[in-house]
């Protein structure tokens, strides 16, 4: 049950970045299109090798640990809420019906 839950946050998470990669991409290809050929865009197709300080990269990477952080929380929480929704359904079931608690003592103890 842990595994399933802890595959599915990973594909979660995964398609979250997709997702933002063509978000990145899309916005990128729609940039480029409005600066078109002119001087600006020429010198930003030069500038396309920049390389940032180490201190920038360093904070750049901590916001990024910390969005997937974030990220990851909320999908451990909807996990939870879940599992507490089916435990909820479960509870009321046997509740309903004497013979599902039975069934259920039967199942547990042979």
């Amino acid at each position: 049950m842990a595994a399933e839950a802890e595959a599915a946050r990973e594909a979660r998470a995964k398609v979250i970045a997709a997702e933002g990669e063509q978000k990145a991409a899309r916005a990128l290809r729609e940039a480029s299109e409005v600066i078109g050929d002119s001087p600006a865009a020429l010198q930003l197709r030069y500038l396309q090798d920049v390389r940032l300080p180490v201190q920038l990269q360093r904070a750049m990477a901590a916001e990024a640990e910390a969005a997937r952080e974030a990220r990851a929380k909320v999908i451990a929480a909807e996990g939870e809420q879940k599992a507490a929704r089916a435990l909820r359904e479960a509870s009321e079931v046997i509740c309903d019906s004497p013979a599902a608690l039975q069934l259920r003592y039967l199942q547990v103890n042979l």
